[in-house]
């Protein structure tokens, strides 16, 4: 009801204003009297009759990239363009912005605080753009979305907002790796030692956007001191071009390398993941267990087990015990040690009984290094003067990945003593023993492959060579040898007699170690250089000693040639003086 002629009346109207969004409304009205229009006002285009409903979109973009990809840096801009309609030129607006965290639909919180961004404007037309920026550390963002949440203000009012959280325009992804290395023999985080093996790295990625270029490349890296793997003097390096169907996927790289020189070491790979040049994520842990491939090393020591060292005893069952030590294993795993006996000399097998002497020993370690033991059992008695050398490999899934096969390696070595021996008489030096009591008969045993640097006892025996049986003269001699090869001499005390013509004594020597433990012997009944004899007419001949030098008895030729000539001479000086008498007499 007008009170006055002239005069105001205010309608409202309720709307979703979200279903208008770049849209102008305008008000249409009528002024009804008991029913009938009596005044209208229906201008379409009428300014203060109009509503207007801004809209905004936005797109946002990492500015290193310039696409939705975010690169890795700490400090990253993120820039969102927000693209407008329906404003009122000439009005004051303003946009504030907020980062979201897509996986958790939150607020994006770095150091505790939300991140956000405003900017004031006027525009000039009702449809434009306006940009504001972000700043983030990416490198905590690594396999996260962000997305930009844009409002637009109008004297502190928000009109208008763009916050879609699956929206791709309003987003930026940052891509995320991981990596598992394997060696292509083995199947696993094992490595095998070869001049030509295949570490293959199959890269996992996260968050790539489908359909672009990206690289892949890789780089071998030692753990022991964290530097870059050589191979043939150049850093062992690869890469890879890939198209991803989907965000998240693999990819695979191969690096060829001569894995020789790595025994004991761990190799690990690291991965950079590219976008035209620009670095997006990185996989760089050196202690990466699934990135790293470990390449064991093994290496042994010899012994026989009666000993206890690398001396070999002498026996038909000897037990050479082979401690095999080992690093870089996978705890857990089950891996098999096999062994096999080298003749050094020869470079090749141990033969005994048509076979190989072979072990070997199947275990599963609790630790990366530790050792286990193999046993050889062979007859030594066939082994004199030779040295045995172990060659061990440890074997997974089929694959030698490690070996320690060095011939020369006095700790994998065992070795067999030989002797042999030269009998004399002391006295004249040959084999026909001197008669009378306290004759001495030397025996010089020429040994060989001793330890130097030990104590070593030879014991000798007189043999009857008729009856086989041992006499009751022995000898004895203790020595210290400073090569593996020389000689010493064993003494032996008799009284030679009549009774004792025509009889052959046969010296067997044995040789011991410090211990007690027999580890050479020479017992051949029928060896003549270990013979001494007892000859008739052996007092009156007596033979020129080999072992002498030739000087004394070519001194002994002398003498006798001049007592010949003054014998001679004295004969002639004497009938010359008796035909001188006779003459006389006549």
């Amino acid at each position: 009801i007008a009170e006055e002629s002239s005069g105001t009346a205010v309608l409202s109207f309720f709307l979703n204003s979200e279903e208008f969004s770049g849209q102008t409304i305008v008000v249409f009205e009528d002024l009804l009297y008991n029913g009938a229009v009596i005044a209208k006002h229906a201008d379409i285009n009428d300014y203060e009759q109009s509503i207007h409903f801004p809209e905004i979109g936005t797109k946002a973009s990492d500015t290193r990239t310039e696409t939705n990809v975010g690169h890795l840096s700490s400090a990253v801009t993120v820039q969102d363009e927000i693209f407008y309609d329906n404003l009122i030129p000439g009005t004051e607006y303003a946009v504030s912005g907020i980062l979201m965290d897509k996986e958790a639909n939150a607020p994006l919180l770095q150091d505790g605080k939300e991140i956000r961004a405003a900017q004031s404007f006027i525009p000039e037309n009702k449809s434009g753009r306006v940009n504001l920026s972000f700043t983030v550390d990416s490198q905590i963002l690594s396999g996260k979305t962000i997305v930009v949440f844009e409002d637009l203000l109008y004297s502190g009012i928000v009109v208008t907002c763009h916050a879609d959280i699956e929206d791709r325009d309003q987003s930026i992804s940052f891509p995320k790796i991981g990596t598992t290395a394997k060696d292509t023999a083995t199947g696993n985080h094992t490595g095998h030692l070869a001049e030509t093996m295949t570490i293959q790295d199959e890269v996992q990625f996260e968050n790539l956007i489908p359909g672009k270029e990206y690289t892949m490349s890789g780089v071998l890296m030692i753990r022991d001191d964290e530097s870059v793997l050589r191979s043939h003097g150049a850093e062992v390096r690869a890469e890879k071009t890939f198209i991803p169907d989907s965000s998240n996927g693999t990819v695979t790289i191969d690096f060829i390398i001569d894995s020789t020189s790595i025994a004991g070491r761990t190799v690990t790979a690291f991965e950079e993941l590219k976008y035209n040049g620009i670095l997006l994520a990185v996989h760089a842990d050196i202690n990466d267990e699934g990135q790293s491939v470990d390449f064991p090393k093994v290496w042994t020591t010899a012994k026989d087990v009666e000993t206890g060292n690398h001396l070999g005893h002498l026996s038909e069952t000897t037990e050479i015990q082979d401690e095999v030590f080992y690093t870089n294993l996978i705890p857990g795993k089950e891996y098999t040690v096999s062994g096999l006996l080298m003749v050094r000399s020869e470079g090749t097998a141990l033969i005994q009984n048509e076979h190989e002497i072979r072990a070997e020993k199947t275990f599963i370690p609790e630790d990366r290094s530790g050792s286990v033991i193999l046993s050889f059992t062979v007859d030594s008695t066939l082994l004199c003067g030779q040295t045995i050398v172990a060659f061990e490999d440890i074997i997974y899934n089929g694959v030698v990945i490690a070996s320690h096969a060095d011939i020369e390696d006095e700790e994998q070595s065992v070795h067999f003593p030989a002797a042999h021996t030269q009998a004399c008489d002391e006295k004249k030096g040959g084999n026909v023993l001197t008669f009378g009591e306290g004759t001495v008969v030397i025996d010089t045993v020429l040994y060989e492959n001793l330890i130097p640097g030990q104590t070593y006892t030879v014991k000798g025996v007189l043999m009857d060579r008729e009856t086989g049986e041992a006499t009751e003269i022995t000898g004895e001699a203790e020595f210290v040898p400073e090569t593996e090869n020389g000689e010493a001499d064993v003494r032996f005390t008799l009284d030679v007699t009549a009774e004792m013509m025509n009889k052959s004594f046969v010296v067997f020597e044995e040789i011991y170690d410090e211990n007690g433990i027999l580890v050479a012997e020479h017992k051949d009944i029928n060896d003549e250089a270990q013979t001494v004899n007892v000859v008739i007419g052996t007092a009156d001949v007596p033979k020129p000693n080999p072992r002498r030098s030739e000087t004394p008895i070519l001194g002994i030729e002398k003498n006798f040639t001049v007592v010949f000539i003054v014998l001679a001479a004295s004969i002639l000086l004497t009938l010359g003086a008796a035909v001188l008498i006779r003459k006389k007499r006549g």
